[in-house]
């Protein structure tokens, strides 16, 4: 009867630790959600700060994009490849969807209104 009971008890208190991780997990994805949601707002807010005044025009800003990008990503990938000496390779059809991705997206913080799509 004891040996029930103990069991029992060892059954609630692994329940309770996964219960808790998934509780972690799921903190961890709402947060991660909501900064990449302030991220894309404030990225959004800075283009149209920039372009909005011409300021600058649309090349000159998606390449000052392009290349922050890239000194950001080498930089990030310097740090990692001390960690752990993974190699990947890249993209050039990918590399050219980023570049069509950032050139619509400066034209379009030009021609666009802000709330442009009710």
């Amino acid at each position: 009867m004891l040996t029930g009971i103990y069991g029992s008890y060892a059954l609630v208190e692994k329940t309770a630790k996964e219960i808790e991780i998934v509780k972690s997990q799921v903190n961890k994805t709402i947060i991660s959600t909501v900064i990449a949601l302030l991220a894309f707002a404030g990225n959004s807010v800075l283009c149209r700060l920039a372009l909005g005044e011409t300021s600058i025009d649309a090349a000159s800003f998606t390449s000052i994009r392009l290349l922050a990008g890239i000194v950001v990503l080498a930089l990030i990938l310097k740090i990692s490849s001390r960690q752990k000496a993974a190699s990947s390779k890249g993209s050039w059809f990918a590399s050219f969807m980023l570049f069509l991705y950032a050139v619509s997206f400066s034209y379009a913080y030009i021609s666009l209104d802000t709330g442009t799509g009710h």
